[in-house]
């Protein structure tokens, strides 16, 4: 039991009046799980002190790792379990709670986050920092849309070529896709839920003898941080909501904004830096030339690749560079050697690690949530014409809007976590005001529905902002290690 800075009869009556609140918090069915609620954390080095991992973060000494069961369905908790993967550093002084953490994805392993936070004194002090491998992520039972695929040889079809034929094959290979991957997973590809998340991290909560918990939660742990909330509103301490989704919202709603934020970040963010440095880049001196040069560009690729390049595969570079403007001299460059004929074929992905011992169980944990949580209600047809009404507005991700990430996928009859507020104490929420990944409009809607919530502005357009920012720390460590908000909606540089 985690009981380093509690007395013993202390500890005792907690871990009594923890057990009734999680009898009432979670499903009825909970009583046959009861020996779950026994289990006993065993705490043990996440590292070999004698074999360290090469370039060893800070504090990598201190990271603690243990596992415990959690119910396979959470409505059916006797039928079967899985492993949850954990990892703590414990408070360097005396602990005034857990702080649960949440990197996002979802699907994204967190039993590393501790690290980062434990150089933050505030925190680490107060705090004993919870990492966590959500279910079927990193070590807790990983699951995977099918065995290890070879390197598909050709390139992906471009969405701008607007031809039925090759719509119908995007859809076609996408749905095929999805529906592989639900068939693989089998029984676990209707328990990956966030619902299903947020009860393992209650249990957790139980375990550690808590009544409550504090969550740091970034990009896709925001969705998570409030479904949890939503289910225990009574378990919720101290939440900041790190570039923060819109749980308001489904999934299918929140990806329908993309577009829009992913241009924005590219016109108001990247092209305008990029036309600033013309004498590096040589790029253009004007946004609106720096543009229609990288349309140029992207048109020569779609007809002579360069490197396995080719426009659809651009406009990905680019997406997956816009959410940090330390990326932007790497896109720079990208651009550059590619005008020239001269870019070095992608990087192969990094490989797995001690604590992310399955790196293909992101792809499946994403897709299942995303088609899990929420209904969507396209269609082929809709998917056509949605993407041409977009792309024509916001080409460098709207095309691609006539594929879906749940095309082919068959949602089971599962309850959707409508997140209201009822109940709930405030949050504070960071987010920056061209994040392509979270726009900052779905933001303020769930600042709307968190009553008494703070909203707190970051210039530029980073997804992400904690430890990246000084005054964003100062904000979000003044919430969370003293309750602190800001009296109104705050800003940052």
């Amino acid at each position: 039991m985690y009981t380093q800075h509690r007395t013993k009869n202390r500890t005792i009556g907690l871990v009594l009046l923890s057990t009734v609140f999680l009898s009432l918090a979670t499903t009825p069915a909970l009583a046959k799980a009861d020996p779950l609620t026994r289990q006993q954390l065993s705490w043990r080095p996440c590292f070999d002190p004698a074999n360290p991992p090469p370039n060893p973060p800070a504090n990598f000494e201190r990271l603690e790792c243990a596992e415990f069961q959690a119910p396979l369905d959470w409505h059916r908790p006797g039928h079967q379990t899985i492993s949850i993967a954990v990892s703590r550093i414990r408070a360097t002084g005396p602990a005034a709670g857990v702080l649960f953490t949440n990197p996002g994805g979802p699907g994204a392993p967190g039993r590393r986050l501790p690290l980062s936070l434990s150089r933050r004194t505030e925190l680490a002090e107060r705090f004993d920092l919870i990492g966590i491998d959500p279910r079927g992520t990193g070590a807790s039972s990983p699951v995977r849309c099918g065995p290890p695929a070879a390197a598909a040889p050709e390139l992906p079809l471009d969405p701008r070529d607007r031809t039925p034929a090759n719509l119908t094959a995007l859809q076609d290979q996408a749905e095929r896709i999805i529906r592989d991957c639900q068939v693989f997973l089998g029984e676990r590809a209707a328990t990956t839920t966030t619902a299903q998340t947020a009860r393992d991290l209650d249990l957790l909560r139980h375990l550690l003898g808590q009544r409550k918990i504090n969550f740091l939660g970034i990009s896709a742990g925001t969705w998570l941080a409030t479904h949890y909330a939503t289910l225990f509103p009574h378990r919720t301490g101290r939440f900041a909501l790190d570039s923060a989704m819109d749980a308001t919202g489904s999934w299918e709603s929140t990806q329908a904004t993309l577009p829009m934020a992913y241009e924005r970040r590219f016109r108001e963010g990247f092209l305008p830096w990029l036309a600033q440095r013309h004498a590096t880049y040589g790029w253009g001196q004007t946004p609106a030339a720096a543009h229609a040069r990288y349309e140029g560009l992207r048109a020569r690729l779609a007809t002579a690749p360069v490197n396995g390049i080719n426009g659809a595969v651009l406009d990905a570079i680019i997406l997956g560079g816009l959410g940090h403007a330390a990326a932007f001299p790497g896109l720079a460059g990208q651009l550059a050697a590619l005008d020239k004929g001269q870019a070095a074929p992608l990087a192969a992905p990094p490989g797995s690690d001690i604590l992310n011992p399955d790196p293909a169980s992101y792809g499946a944990v994403y897709t299942a949530i995303r088609c899990n949580d929420t209904p969507s209600r396209f269609t082929r047809a809709s998917l056509v014409t949605d993407s041409a009404r977009l792309g024509q507005r916001y080409p460098l991700y709207g095309w691609a809007q006539v594929v879906n990430d749940c095309l082919g996928w068959q949602r089971p009859d599962l309850p959707v976590v409508r997140v209201t507020g009822h109940g709930l104490p405030p949050m504070l929420i960071v987010q920056s005001e061209q994040d392509p990944k979270t726009p900052i409009e779905g933001a303020r809607r769930l600042q709307q529905r968190l009553p008494g919530s703070r909203l707190l502005v970051v210039a530029g357009g980073d997804h992400g902002l904690y430890l990246g920012n000084p005054c964003v720390n100062t904000t979000v460590e003044a919430f969370l290690a003293h309750g602190r908000l800001p009296e109104g909606e705050a800003r940052c540089p």
